[in-house]
């Protein structure tokens, strides 16, 4: 094991990967489907979700890519999202 001391500044640490996978961020394309939002991530194939609100929707969409994906981190979805 290296001394801190020794080691090279520029190499990335954990928290740094970390931080870099939190920042990790999908296309959420929703729509009106009488009264829920219903959306789906354009970048992950068959994860579908809907809520009666937007904000409920963008939480069923990351309780939904979870499952498919396992459990990495889900605060990916950028505040604003794009309707279709």
């Amino acid at each position: 094991m290296q001394n801190a001391k020794n080691k090279d500044p520029h190499s990335p640490t954990l928290r740094d990967i970390k931080e870099v996978v939190a920042m990790k961020q999908f296309t959420l394309e929703f729509w009106k489907d009488e009264d829920w939002f219903v959306g789906r991530l354009l970048e992950v194939p068959g994860v579908f979700s809907q809520g009666e609100t937007i904000e409920e929707l963008k939480k069923n969409i990351q309780d939904a890519y979870q499952m498919v994906m396992g459990s990495e981190d889900v605060s990916f979805i950028p505040p604003t999202a794009r309707s279709s």
